[in-house]
């Protein structure tokens, strides 16, 4: 998806809207959406699997097809089953006195929530099990993160990251995890602000 939150339109036409897909090659495949106008982009999806093992990469290329220029940012979102536990590196960037922000309730975004499942061990943040409310926010710029789920398996996400680049969620949130009613975790790191002359991918 694209973001940020709090300032994009509504895009069902990249939500809800039809996709073309195709195989490139075996264990590639491509998504591209339709022209939204609302946005002024199209999205186009890599996924490559590994033929060796379980690593998928995925790529998301934003394209501006509009008349404008458009300042968006990546999300890359994972749905996993709820429970789990999820392990953030942190680094000396962070804004946030606890590592992380929490939403709610309301429209406040709490800095210091004291959230009794949520540590900070060393450099590392630990959400064990489902937070008192269901979104998070942090900004570290380690790159990685890694989520084990009540069966014993580990998804691990690694992404570029830029510490000299704006991150226009409003929190300049690099990732966000979102708890959805105890039975889904939303994994989503978010990328820095790109701005796209029409024409202009990134």
């Amino acid at each position: 998806d694209i973001g940020p939150e709090q300032l994009i339109p509504k895009r069902d036409a990249l939500w809800l809207g039809p996709w073309e897909a195709e195989v490139l090659v075996p264990g590639q495949a491509r998504l591209t959406s339709v022209e939204d106008a609302a946005t002024g982009v199209q999205l186009v999806r890599d996924f490559a699997l590994d033929p060796e093992g379980s690593r998928l990469t995925f790529t998301q290329t934003m394209r501006n097809v509009s008349d404008r220029v458009t300042r968006w940012c990546h999300w890359s979102r994972t749905f996993s089953t709820g429970h789990g536990i999820c392990v953030i590196p942190l680094d000396d960037r962070t804004k946030f006195p606890d590592g992380y922000i929490m939403y709610g309730p309301g429209r406040v975004m709490d800095f210091r929530p004291g959230d009794p499942n949520i540590i900070r061990d060393g450099d590392y943040l630990v959400v064990r099990d489902t937070p008192l409310r269901p979104k998070l926010g942090m900004d570290s710029m380690v790159g990685w993160f890694a989520y084990l789920t009540t069966d014993d398996l580990m998804f691990v996400k690694s992404y570029p990251t830029y510490p000299d680049r704006v991150y226009n969620e409003m929190a300049g949130l690099t990732i966000s995890i979102w708890h959805k009613d105890d039975v889904v975790c939303e994994l989503e790191p978010i990328g820095p602000m790109e701005v796209l002359n029409p024409g202009e991918s990134a």
